[in-house]
């Protein structure tokens, strides 16, 4: 049965540009519960998570047969540039599991760099990055126990604007065509910008 869950304005937009946004139950492909084409993917994946947290109760926590552990490169890096990171991605479910590969369109779509300054997200700049087409040349396939490890070094979003600080960082990996629900974070990821 779909939910239906109706704001009536988003706090983080000028309310000239408030709106009414019917999302449904987080059954559905990524953004495509947004009816407003308006609103920036960040504030529409903030409302995701509150209509993903609000049906909570009414469903058991998905079983997850991936594992995303993200590292920085190094612990610090030089202020105005651009962090780096490895991702590694295990199966460790009893099924063959299809991990999309990383190629520079797909990343920012499918491989969401998240970063927080004590606890708090934090918004830099980001570029229109739109996905191509997948077809299954896009994809490995994981058998129980394998990993694949990514070198995330290129962003949509302009990390290298950050000040002087101490950052963690995850990554959301979501999946094509799948259910918002089927997405997963990694581990987190210390990282610093220094002098």
């Amino acid at each position: 049965m779909t939910r239906f869950i109706l704001f009536a304005a988003l706090a983080s937009l000028p309310p000239a540009l408030s709106t009414l946004i019917v999302c449904t139950s987080p059954t559905r492909e990524r953004g495509s519960h947004c009816k407003d084409s308006s609103l920036t993917r960040r504030a529409c994946d903030e409302w995701t998570q509150v209509s993903m947290n609000a049906n909570a109760q009414d469903r058991p926590a998905p079983k997850r047969s991936m594992v995303a552990e993200l590292e920085a490169t190094k612990k610090s890096f030089p202020q105005g540039t651009v962090p780096s990171f490895r991702l590694k991605l295990k199966n460790t479910g009893k099924e063959a599991e299809k991990v999309l590969k990383l190629r520079g369109d797909l990343q920012d779509a499918y491989y969401d760099l998240e970063v927080t300054q004590n606890g708090k997200p934090v918004s830099v700049p980001r570029a229109i990055s739109d996905p191509g087409p997948t077809s299954d040349a896009d994809y490995l396939t994981l058998k129980p126990g394998e990993v694949v490890t990514f070198e995330l070094t290129k962003f949509a979003s302009m990390w290298e604007v950050l000040p002087v600080g101490a950052y963690s960082a995850t990554v959301r990996v979501w999946l094509p065509g799948q259910a918002i629900d089927k997405s997963y974070s990694s581990s987190s990821a210390m990282f610093e910008f220094a002098k």
